[in-house]
């Protein structure tokens, strides 16, 4: 569930990262305070994200689905994951 805070940061593009690279990097380099992952997108791409926070300690938020995810940081596509930076 996002909460407000969550929402006003996904809403502001110098405070995100779109997509699983850039996710992957952000995670590595500590920048990210969460991600948020969309629940219908591939198992083993999931499984990789939560794996990678769960190594260093950033906090995962799950939404219903990709499309509510690309909508809710402004782009017209789907998207697996967000970042949010610290």
């Amino acid at each position: 569930m996002l909460d407000s805070y969550l929402l006003q940061q996904l809403r502001d593009k110098q405070h995100i990262v779109i997509g699983i690279q850039q996710v992957k990097r952000g995670v590595l380099d500590g920048t990210l305070s969460h991600v948020v992952l969309a629940v219908d997108t591939d198992a083993s791409y999931q499984l990789g994200i939560v794996r990678l926070c769960s190594m260093h300690n950033v906090d995962i938020v799950r939404v219903d689905n990709a499309k509510e995810l690309g909508l809710l940081v402004g782009i017209s596509v789907k998207t697996g994951c967000v970042g949010i930076v610290k």
